[in-house]
């Protein structure tokens, strides 16, 4: 639900997972696009892109810091996360971003 705070969070996560040294994928989700507008981002391509259009995860990420990277969200993109979440019981981000940023190199992913 709503207002829960899983924006600030992910944000909090993500910066203490970067403090210790790991690097942090915050992966938005909210059709708002609340991490984006927070940290006043304004990617070429993201979540939308990722999902319905196959680009390349690195082609969706914007690194905010070294340590700190943000696959950020749309509208769009939303509704092709329920779409797929209704077909196939997921929303098919999670695979794909750890086919190539398993924990095993440090990322951590928060949504």
């Amino acid at each position: 639900g709503g207002g829960v705070s899983k924006t600030t969070t992910a944000a909090t996560l993500a910066r203490e997972f970067a403090e210790q040294g790991k690097r942090a994928l915050i992966i938005d989700m909210a059709p708002q696009g609340s991490v984006s507008t927070i940290l006043r981002l304004r990617p070429e391509y993201g979540l939308y892109n990722f999902v319905s259009e196959q680009s390349r995860c690195e082609n969706c990420i914007v690194a905010v810091c070294d340590n700190i990277h943000v696959m950020c969200s749309s509208r769009e993109a939303t509704k092709v996360a329920d779409d797929s979440r209704e077909n196939h019981g997921h929303s098919g981000v999670g695979g794909r971003v750890e086919e190539r940023h398993d924990r095993s190199n440090g990322w951590a992913a928060c949504s």
